[in-house]
């Protein structure tokens, strides 16, 4: 019995010994190939991150862009507003100006105009004041009478003329005057 427990005992180990190398190579294959197929995993785990983080930058990346694209595009149509203002403002600044030096112009013009009828006019009136005295002196020696003794002698006869000529219309009332009060009565 002792040989067949020793042929027991020698298989039993045999068997283990086989069982656990068996075991061993099972292991060392099978947790081989698992460790291989969770590294690959996590290898494809980590280029699905690595893609959607790269994803999820570029679009925050063009959201930005777009932002400051909208911005730039907002601040350049202020800059041209604010430039077609001044232009604006430069062209009317112009026109004034222009309108300014225009009527500056104008007004020189009737300035030089003016002073032009003015030397015409006091050399006109340097002429009649001759021909004037020249007509006073010719009457003076016509009439044989001065100019002062002409005018107190025109004075006198219109003076004897308008008392005239007055008492002519209170008679003319007067007589009204009867007429009316002879028909009344």
């Amino acid at each position: 019995m002792e040989t067949k427990t020793l042929t027991l005992i020698i298989g039993l180990a045999a068997g283990l010994a086989v069982g656990f190398i068996c075991q061993y190579l099972i292991n060392k294959f099978g947790l081989k190939a698992k460790r291989k197929r969770i590294i690959e995993d996590a290898h494809k785990e980590a280029e699905v991150i690595k893609r959607n983080k790269l994803l999820e930058v570029k679009e925050k990346f063009l959201n930005k862009k777009a932002e400051l694209e909208k911005e730039i595009s907002q601040r350049n149509n202020k800059i041209q507003q604010a430039e077609h203002s001044l232009k604006q403002r430069e062209v009317q600044f112009n026109q004034r100006n222009e309108d300014l030096q225009r009527r500056k112009n104008e007004l020189e013009t009737l300035k030089d105009n003016l002073d032009a009828q003015k030397g015409v006019l006091e050399r006109k009136q340097e002429e009649l004041d001759k021909l004037h005295a020249q007509e006073r002196e010719k009457l003076e020696s016509i009439s044989g009478l001065s100019a002062e003794e002409a005018k107190e002698r025109l004075v006198e006869s219109l003076k004897e003329e308008a008392k005239s000529e007055a008492a002519s219309y209170i008679n003319d009332i007067i007589d009204d005057a009867k007429m009316t009060a002879n028909k009344e009565a």
